[in-house]
Formats: C-alpha cells, structure tokens, sequence
C-alpha cells in the first residue's frame, strides 16, 4: 500500500427502531457551529433524554452518539488495517459493466480501467443528455474494438426508464456484472438558507432517486458488485454544499441497507459506498485557494488515479459497507479524521445520574 495514502471504515449497525434528537454544541457571534446527533430507543422518558443532553453538554463534541440499554456509543472512523498483497482485480473477463454518469471524469476512467483489465469485458455507459460530437469522441477514444462500449441516455429519476435499460442489457449481452454508480448534478456553493427547493431536490435527484431506481430494477440481477461513489463531503460537511453532503450521505446509509438485504437474500452482490476526495484526473475541480485550505486544514491532497483504481479494488475485498480514502500528509489526515474532539475546559461536576460509555464503533 502507499505511505501517503489511507482507508478509513465507517460501520452503520442500527435499526429504525430509535428516536433522533439534535442539540447545537457552541456558539460564536450568535451562530451555533457545531451540531450533534443523538439516538435513542422510543421509549426512553424525558427525564433520561434531558439528562443525556446535559451529559453531551459535559463531553467532548462527538458528532453522532447512541443510547442503548443505559450504555452511550459513539460512530466513529477507524483506520482499515494494511495489506501489503494488492487485491484482486473486481472486473471478469467477458463481464458486463453499467457506469452511470459515465462520461463525466471519474465515469472515463473507470471504463478505460475495465477495458484494460478484462478481456472482451463490455461497458454500458449512462448520461442525462444526447451524445455531442465532443462525447462521441471520449467515447470513441475508448476502445478500438466494436461492441465492447456503449452509450445509453438515461433519466436515473425515471424508474420505468431504468428498468427499461437493466432489461435491455441482459437481453442484449445476456448479464450484469456490477454497476458503478458515479452519476452526479453540478452544484452551487452557497448555504443552505439560500439554496432554492428546486436546487437542492435536483441535487439530491441523481444520488438519492438514482440510487433507489437502480436498486429497484437490478433487485433480481446476480451481481457481483454495486458501488456507490460517494464523496468525502458527506463525512466533513460543508457549510456551502448542505446539499451535495445530504445526497452523498444517502448513499453511505443506502449500502449498509442493501447488503443487509443481501444477508436476507433479498439481492445479490456486495454494496459498497466509497467517500471519495478530488481526483487529479477527475470531473470535479475546486479554485487553487480552496484546495490550499483543504490541505493545510486537512492534510489531503487531489488523489492520484493509480491510488484511487487501488483503493477501489481494496474497498471490494474489506468486509465494510462505506469506506473513505484519502491521499496526502497522513499524520494530518489522521489527525482531521480519527482524533477525538477535546471536551470543553472547565466542565461541570457530572451529575450522579450520567448514563455511563463504551468505547469503539458501532
């Protein structure tokens, strides 16, 4: 594995069966900037909620914490153990491949990376609008070999259309290996207050309905895979793309929900949603200043592709449903990702009453 670049898990182990409070934590010039989550079994009295909100008051700012049976649990990252062994390539030899938004950058590269690793391997490619002459020509550049790439024009909102195409492509090609859903809308940086109904709906369209009508119409398919590309907003946030973090973190939930159902039986293939940062050869671009803040904040930097095709390949082989990388100083990633928040200075004494902790994921 490379020295600069890690993978962190996140493990998503809770039912419907719990109610959802929220609490701002701090608060600077009259604006709360930091927020938790915290989940409780239904029948829980509002004498032991509020005594759990006075507790988070005392504790460090952790982000998402649960109650169950009197213990207090908090979701966090964990690094994923190194391998030294490169894992196996995830695409076969004459296996049949769905790309949505496959022509946007990350869509690209990831059916070149199909075409050169399995022989006589098929790639189906999705996008909202006609072919230009700009997109017959990445598309032409893809393979030399007729037949091996095709371009298919999709609503991913539009159900009947998706079950249309998932129908076409095993009567055509007779399987569906795996599907890479990497399709996604443009946005714009503003806060949430000011981002119309219509702008965030339209945001969330091709991520969160997307991701539902692609499940829906492979539901029957034997798949070996349905990768979700997520993105690292959803993990961190930010405070100008509230939408584009919901969307993603849809997704992160949406894997755990499906391989639950592959445990049932009820689909097939593993479900993985990855949290990708910036690629260097990828769609998505942020100003130079921007990017400078994310490394000096951060420690990441825009990943390299032979890292990302790495990473993508070890994510299938580790038994997790949602998987961040990063690339850059991993000292400072570790520390922007995996330290604990301090508790604020100076707290008061704990009440006697203070439900109690265990430590590590959930």
């Amino acid at each position: 594995m490379p020295e600069n670049w890690t993978i962190a898990d996140l493990d998503h182990r809770f039912g419907s069966d719990l109610r959802f409070f929220g609490q701002p934590r701090a608060k600077t010039a009259g604006k709360y900037h930091d927020f938790q989550l915290i989940l409780s079994p239904p029948e829980i009295t509002t004498e032991e909620l509020a005594t759990h909100l006075q507790a988070e008051q005392r504790r460090a700012p952790d982000t998402m914490i649960r109650y169950e049976q009197g213990a207090r649990q908090v979701l966090r990252w964990q690094e994923a153990p190194e391998d030294q062994e490169k894992p196996p390539i995830a695409f076969k030899d004459h296996g049949v491949y769905l790309i949505t938004g496959g022509l946007g950058g990350l869509g690209l590269l990831f059916a070149k990376e199909i075409l050169a690793q399995a022989r006589e391997a098929r790639v189906v490619l999705t996008g909202r609008s006609a072919l230009s002459a700009e997109k017959q020509a990445s598309l032409d550049g893809l393979s030399t070999q007729a037949g091996r790439v095709s371009y298919r024009q999709l609503d991913l909102g539009n159900l009947d259309q998706v079950k249309e195409l998932i129908a076409a492509i095993e009567d055509e090609y007779g399987q569906l290996n795996g599907i890479l859903h990497s399709a996604g809308m443009m946005i714009t940086d503003n806060v949430i207050l000011k981002k119309a109904s219509a702008e965030f709906s339209q945001v969330l369209a091709p991520k969160v309905t997307g991701t539902y009508n692609l499940d829906q119409a492979s539901r029957d398919v034997e798949l070996d895979f349905f990768v979700l590309f997520s993105s690292i907003a959803s993990a961190r946030g930010n405070p100008g793309t509230a939408d584009y973090a919901t969307a993603n973190g849809f997704m992160d939930r949406f894997a755990a929900y499906r391989n639950r159902q592959v445990s049932a039986k009820q689909r097939r293939g593993r479900t993985r949603s990855i949290n990708w940062p910036l690629w260097q050869a990828g769609g998505m671009r942020i100003d130079p200043a921007s990017q400078e803040l994310l490394r000096q904040t951060t420690g990441m930097q825009p990943m390299q592709t032979a890292t990302g095709l790495d990473a993508f390949y070890r994510s299938l082989a580790l038994p997790y449903d949602q998987i961040l990388v990063a690339e850059g100083d991993l000292a400072q990633i570790r520390r922007a990702l995996l330290t604990r928040p301090a508790a604020p200075a100076e707290p008061p004494a704990p009440s006697p009453s203070t439900p109690g902790s265990s430590p590590g994921r959930w």
